[in-house]
């Protein structure tokens, strides 16, 4: 009897594993929890092998971030608007290149 009992529990955790590890491997978690996340990247360009320029918001907040393989460095914050909202979903490179450089015309003329 206690064999029997033993080998149904063991069985139903293996279910319960199977089951746990096809949601996970199919995406159905992901797809539950998109409009929940904290953080999306907007945008990313790469400058050399390693080191990248991203967009990324949070918070209802775009932050210019530097990422290189040692640290994540912030460089600045670029205002949003109606037109940056509605291009996010499909990001041009001209874009995000006039984004750059207005936030760095906008960080330097504020340090000086």
């Amino acid at each position: 009897m206690l064999m029997n009992l033993t080998g149904a529990l063991a069985v139903v955790l293996m279910l319960i594993l199977a089951i746990a590890w096809l949601v996970r491997r199919s995406g159905w978690c992901s797809a539950l929890m998109k409009d929940k996340t904290l953080l999306t990247v907007k945008c990313s360009q790469s400058l050399g092998q390693r080191e990248r320029v991203v967009v990324v918001e949070v918070d209802q907040r775009w932050l210019l971030l530097g990422v290189t393989p040692g640290a994540v460095t912030f460089l600045t914050e670029i205002e949003r608007d109606a037109e940056s909202s509605e291009t996010a979903a499909h990001p041009a490179t001209d874009g995000f290149q006039q984004a750059l450089t207005k936030a760095f015309t906008t960080k330097h003329r504020n340090d000086l």
